[in-house]
């Protein structure tokens, strides 16, 4: 567990898991491909990453490279595997094994479809054309900041002393 803490220190899984936000506009059972920029900044380092998301149903794979290392996210049938640096896949209880209290993953499935995650309080802010343009939630600030035919195209996630910010490069819909 604590090479995994590591990598969440890194930033790489910090991306990841903010990344879940870059399907905000989807509705879970949509097929898509995105492929992405992450970057972090913390209080200590700041770095970015590549990361490809293939999202098929409930289901996805993410591959996020950066610094040097792979990390490799799949979720089949609420069942989460991970791999470090192109080691094997191993099973995981949920995705808190791979990230700890200060970054909520379990929140940000919720935060893809552009709503707060249940049972805690939050507040959403919508724009005139009644996107939402952010969400406050558990401390975190959640801003999309650019769209792009109906799609956010930038989005940036903070809570001190976390910045992660997420520039979505291409986005591929399957019908």
């Amino acid at each position: 567990m604590g090479h995994i803490k590591l990598f969440v220190r890194a930033g790489l899984l910090a991306g990841l898991g903010t990344v879940l936000i870059a399907c905000a506009s989807l509705p879970p059972s949509t097929d898509f491909l995105l492929n992405m920029r992450v970057g972090y900044r913390d209080a200590n380092q700041a770095g970015s990453a590549s990361l490809r998301w293939r999202q098929l149903g409930e289901n996805y794979d993410a591959r996020l490279i950066g610094g040097g290392e792979l990390v490799q996210l799949r979720r089949r049938a609420h069942n989460y595997t991970l791999s470090l640096s192109g080691g094997p896949f191993r099973p995981m209880q949920d995705t808190s094994d791979v990230i700890t209290e200060d970054i909520p993953l379990q929140y940000l499935e919720h935060w893809i479809n552009l709503r707060p995650a249940p049972d805690t309080p939050a507040m959403v802010q919508r724009d005139a054309a009644g996107r939402t343009r952010s969400i406050n939630q558990d401390g975190w600030h959640i801003r999309y900041l650019r769209w792009y035919q109906g799609f956010p195209r930038l989005i940036r996630a903070e809570k001190p002393p976390y910045q992660i910010t997420l520039a979505i490069l291409q986005r591929q819909v399957y019908e």
